[in-house]
């Protein structure tokens, strides 16, 4: 019913008569509360509220004494909110180092079996079978390197990812990428076609990240072309000295062949 002139600013009243209304806050005494202070422009605050029993004229009453905590409970809420991505980096550490570590095992042996298979130390195989049980080694050693690069978690997340720079020849990288998704645009109907110079393209560049794109780039492509064909291109422009390269899918006749480059 009545209060200093520090209250009645807190809670927005600075013109509040004494005991003209009750503030309304439930009271507990002998604990300390922790309440919203409504606020008549910008966000509400934050308020620590104790409560002790007192006698006023002659009569049972309350003393109630209001703390304004609202910078120590926004200081308690970033601490409790970076604690939370501290613990969750140290999960996803643990996570990322697990997996890893899990997965190199079979990898290993399944590399080993692939590279048997193509010394023929099983039997004999035709030049087919040996050129995609290649590409198969190519992949399982590329995934190998990823995976090893997925160890080193502070690396990537400061964007300081090495590139393994090297001369990489994009007709051969691109012929690998395709034949390994000749299987599933068969499946859904669909001619995966090659339209490659023929004068060597030399890239200097990490060879698994630019296969990474072209991968990327031929999935989407089958993922998303209905029916028809998809050309994959790659030439020199003369007018940038560099290559271009990308896809296309012919879909309905009445509609327009989609390129990506």
């Amino acid at each position: 019913m009545f209060a200093n002139p520090a209250a009645a600013e807190l809670f927005g009243e600075p013109d509040r008569a004494a005991g003209s209304r009750p503030f309304g806050f439930p009271l507990a005494p002998g604990k300390t509360t922790e309440i919203k202070i409504p606020a008549r422009s910008g966000p509400d605050r934050t308020g620590e509220m104790q409560v002790v029993d007192i006698e006023w004229q002659e009569r049972p009453a309350y003393l109630v004494t209001v703390r304004d905590i609202t910078e120590r409970k926004q200081a308690e809420d970033l601490r409790l909110e970076i604690e939370k991505h501290i613990r969750l980096d140290k999960l996803k550490d643990d996570f990322i180092n697990t997996v890893s570590h899990e997965l190199r095992t079979p990898l290993s042996i399944t590399k080993e079996a692939v590279s048997l298979i193509l010394e023929k130390a099983t039997g004999d195989i035709n030049d087919q079978q040996a050129e995609i049980l290649g590409i198969a080694k190519n992949n399982i050693e590329r995934l190998a390197r990823i995976i090893s690069g997925l160890l080193d978690v502070s690396r990537i997340e400061a964007g300081k990812v090495e590139l393994r720079k090297q001369d990489v020849e994009l007709q051969a990288l691109i012929r690998e990428v395709v034949l390994g998704f000749e299987v599933k645009a068969g499946e859904k109907g669909l001619e995966l076609r090659l339209s490659l110079s023929e004068k060597p393209i030399l890239l200097y560049a990490d060879e698994d990240k630019v296969n990474q794109i072209f991968s990327n780039l031929i999935d989407n492509a089958v993922k998303f072309t209905p029916q028809g064909m998809i050309e994959v291109t790659a030439a020199e422009s003369p007018r940038e000295s560099n290559a271009g390269s990308g896809t296309r899918g012919s879909g309905s006749p009445r509609e327009p062949p989609q390129s990506l480059r």
